[in-house]
């Protein structure tokens, strides 16, 4: 398997880890059976959003599908992956070094409310750049601070750091990788004929057709003052049990009007308190007011692949 790394990525520490992991070989050796002689052409014209549980769960596919026929991206293929603890990690490998055990937590909530949908789209527009690269640099960053206001994140008014509805492949490399890792080896070849044929299947059409009619009735939002709602009357009733029940409902009390005024929580203790009083309360619930309340990264620990520089794209080689 000889690889044009030029062709794939900018990034030479993702070469050197990429080229040693089983998921990125798997998914090059598909694509590059599959795709043939086309292969080259393909990978570089296609790209790979995956619209997270959360996106799901509030409703963002139809924008996103109106952002990306905007920009002039025409959708070939969709796929509903169900996320497990081990793959979520396995998939954010080389980032969660700069994430703190907290914030990790709460990504667990997230991924444990319902499955992601990925969907493959092929760049329609005239671009020196691949379609990985091109959507990327499009998605926005999770900083409302430094993100385009023209970017798919702007547009869906996200103001969340950890729950931002949207990941994307950066590059070609990282397709690759992504589909080798989340897609089963059926999956991922049905998924490139689609790519190579260029026209998505009638039943991916209707997994879009069927999410589009269930946002019609979703009413799942981000406001902590929902699951605030719902938690606070169960931990003030588990409180008339013993005096250690009593205790622990206060200590969870002071630490939610903590969340109400956005302040940081020590998450892991706060869910290990929620579940010793037997409270019944959601992933999705936890997912929200966790993600307001945790660490967002560790100080001072850099990931180990970050994203490509803007520029290193805009020339060949």
């Amino acid at each position: 398997m000889s690889i044009v790394w030029d062709a794939l990525t900018r990034i030479p520490t993702k070469a050197g880890l990429y080229e040693r992991e089983i998921y990125f070989r798997e998914g090059l050796a598909d694509a590059e059976e599959i795709l043939g002689d086309r292969f080259g052409e393909l990978i570089r014209s296609t790209a790979l959003l995956m619209l997270k549980p959360d996106g799901l769960l509030t409703g963002k596919l139809a924008p996103i599908l109106d952002f990306l026929a905007d920009q002039r991206f025409t959708p070939v293929a969709a796929q509903h992956v169900e996320f497990t603890p081990v793959l979520w990690r396995e998939m954010w490998r080389y980032q969660l070094t700069s994430a703190t055990l907290d914030r990790l937590v709460v990504t667990g909530h997230v991924y444990a409310t319902g499955p992601c949908l990925l969907l493959f789209v092929r760049d329609d527009a005239p671009s020196p750049i691949p379609a990985a690269v091109r959507l990327s640099g499009l998605k926005g960053s999770s900083d409302p601070d430094t993100r385009s206001p023209d970017s798919l994140r702007a547009r869906l008014r996200l103001t969340n750091r950890i729950i931002n509805h949207v990941h994307v492949a950066d590059e070609p490399a990282d397709l690759l990788r992504e589909i080798g890792l989340l897609l089963s080896p059926a999956e991922r070849r049905r998924i490139l004929r689609a790519v190579a044929d260029g026209s998505m299947p009638e039943s991916d059409h209707d997994r879009l057709r069927a999410e589009l009619d269930r946002e019609i009735d979703r009413l799942y939002t981000l406001d902590v003052e929902e699951p605030l709602a719902r938690l606070e009357p169960k931990v003030r009733a588990s409180a008339a049990g013993d005096a250690a029940s009593a205790e622990t409902a206060a200590r969870v009390l002071a630490w939610t009007e903590r969340i109400r005024q956005g302040r940081i929580v020590p998450w892991r203790a706060f869910c290990a308190d929620v579940e010793s009083l037997g409270i019944d309360v959601t992933d999705w619930d936890l997912a929200v007011l966790g993600s307001v309340c945790v660490a967002s990264d560790d100080p001072g620990t850099a990931k180990v692949i970050d994203n490509p520089e803007a520029g290193l794209w805009g020339r060949d080689g």
